[in-house]
């Protein structure tokens, strides 16, 4: 980290973004949190899960809403195809936001993550990702 290796400096700024966002996942900042309560689940499990887990849950229970047939088990390999992430943006839009599926009709990878990129934009949650880190499943987008 002294030395300024970038995937050091990048591990930790990542920790401490980690850190900031997941700290706001939880029942007491997002009540709505409760629809993700599984059959037989109470409240008390759903808050001793993780914030990933949490994430997880949320990202699948909006595919689902969505009508989608897949379902996600980590934020790496499962999404870097952006089929689903493609479908949780279109959900999640508000109707007005010109947001729609139309990246899952490119078969090219990297094209298919800017597209799907570029519908995230429309709602504003782009920032600083990049096609190729969608297509390489990094996790931590």
């Amino acid at each position: 980290l002294v030395e300024g290796k970038p995937h050091l400096v990048l591990g930790l700024l990542w920790q401490v973004i980690r850190i900031g966002l997941f700290a706001k996942i939880s029942l007491q900042n997002n009540p709505n949190l409760a629809v993700l309560l599984e059959e037989g689940e109470t409240l008390q499990d759903l808050l001793a899960l993780s914030p990933e887990q949490i994430l997880l849950r949320w990202f699948n229970y909006q595919l689902a809403k969505a009508g989608h047939p897949r379902r996600v088990t980590n934020f790496s390999s499962d999404i870097k195809d952006s089929e689903c992430y493609t479908v949780v943006i279109d959900q999640i839009a508000p109707a007005d936001a010109g947001v729609d599926r139309s990246p899952l009709q490119i078969q090219e990878p990297e094209k298919r993550a800017e597209a799907m990129l570029k519908q995230a934009d429309k709602i504003g949650c782009r920032k600083f990702v990049r096609p190729k880190d969608v297509v390489k499943g990094h996790q931590r987008l």
